[in-house]
């Protein structure tokens, strides 16, 4: 399964249904920090069924400042020695 939207270091979105699709390991080891649909330019099919499946989930994606949380994350690590 890949995120749509990411959860990693620079992007901050949820791992719940909407946001969630299929993805074989190649296509999401190559995806990596990439936006989906920067990705996917070349299939714009592709792009209009998952952005279609989001719609139908009712998922909208997180948006705004996420700099503090991005800070305690990151004290956190620092407390956890992750």
């Amino acid at each position: 399964m890949e995120q749509v939207f990411p959860i990693n270091k620079a992007d901050l979105d949820e791992q719940k249904s909407g946001n969630l699709v299929p993805s074989c390991q190649a296509c999401n080891d190559s995806k990596h920090y990439k936006k989906y649909r920067d990705f996917l330019a070349d299939r714009p099919e592709t792009i209009d069924r998952i952005e279609k499946y989001r719609r139908e989930m009712g998922y909208e994606p997180l948006s705004g400042d996420f700099s503090q949380i991005q800070e305690i994350i990151e004290l956190a690590k620092r407390y956890l020695a992750i």
